[in-house]
């Protein structure tokens, strides 16, 4: 995230909605209570304590949606990223997100644009289904309800912004600490950004940072190098479906170097998947 406020806003709409006085948060628990009496303390009492430690223990990742026809990527984005250097916008398949067969114990979560109404009008349409299905809420063991609960408000406090990032389309790649893995593919990793020493989780991808070319690292995905799994899906190949280079003084010679990169790297489709966005350079004289 760009920085801690970006958690900030659903976390102060939550507090708000979650209290017992206000009339969702008290819908929400007592349709829970009925059920299951008392489980609404568990839930708060996690939900807090999550929140609480949602700046240290919660490691996300944005992205933007993108139309299948958008050959321009988002102004906003080029103007808030972009700046006086070539800047390419990297357009993910969505599939392998998808993909059940990969386990990444990430979490992928739209988000939701609004204040306290909208935010109001999401949680009252999930009261209304707990109130419709109280048989089913019964045969879960009470654990497993509050587990649940708890961790649906957590992504519901980190997926809420302002209204005024809608045009953003944003998706949250969200990832727990407690829920990363030594061995999964998802590594620990301490690294300085913008001066400031930090951990971040990192996903090794096929052909970036490996000796060997990125069709032969999907043969061997297998292999255990310093205790990293290659997976097939996260090749170039098969995670890019294209890339976009930014406005920029000379595009066509960005989009050759990358071109020649996928090459080397091995990657299928090199000299498809490198596109130049329409949108013109604005030079700093411009008006």
């Amino acid at each position: 995230m760009n920085d801690h406020s970006e958690i900030e806003h659903g976390r102060s709409i939550l507090d708000r909605l979650l209290n017992i006085e206000a009339p969702v948060g008290r819908d929400l628990f007592g349709a829970l209570d009925r059920v299951h009496d008392g489980i609404s303390n568990t839930i708060r009492a996690r939900y807090y304590q999550e929140a609480h430690n949602a700046r240290e223990q919660t490691y996300m990742m944005s992205l933007c949606e993108h139309g299948p026809h958008d050959g321009l990527g988002q102004l906003s984005m080029w103007r808030a990223y972009g700046g006086p250097r070539a800047s390419v916008a990297l357009v993910f398949n969505p599939d392998v997100i998808f993909d059940p067969s990969v386990h990444l114990n990430v979490t992928a979560s739209p988000v939701l644009y609004g204040d306290d109404a909208e935010v109001t009008a999401e949680l009252s349409r999930v009261v209304d289904g707990l109130k419709a299905e109280p048989d089913a809420i019964a045969a879960v063991e009470p654990w497993m309800v509050a587990h649940v609960v708890a961790g649906a408000l957590h992504f519901a406090l980190l997926s809420i912004k302002h209204r005024g990032f809608a045009e953003e389309r944003e998706w949250r790649v969200l990832a727990r600490a407690d829920e990363l893995t030594p061995t999964g593919p998802v590594k620990r990793k301490i690294q300085s950004i913008g001066g400031i020493p930090q951990i971040v989780q990192v996903l090794p991808l096929h052909g970036h940072g490996s000796p060997l070319p990125c069709n032969e690292v999907m043969m061997h995905h297998a292999m255990d190098s310093e205790a990293i799994t290659f997976l097939p899906q996260f090749s170039w190949g098969n995670l890019i479906d294209r890339i976009i280079v930014g406005p920029s003084l000379f595009p066509e010679t960005v989009k050759a170097a990358i071109e020649a990169q996928l090459r080397m790297d091995g990657v299928d489709r090199w000299d498809q998947l490198v596109d130049v966005s329409e949108i013109p350079l604005r030079h700093a004289t411009d008006r």
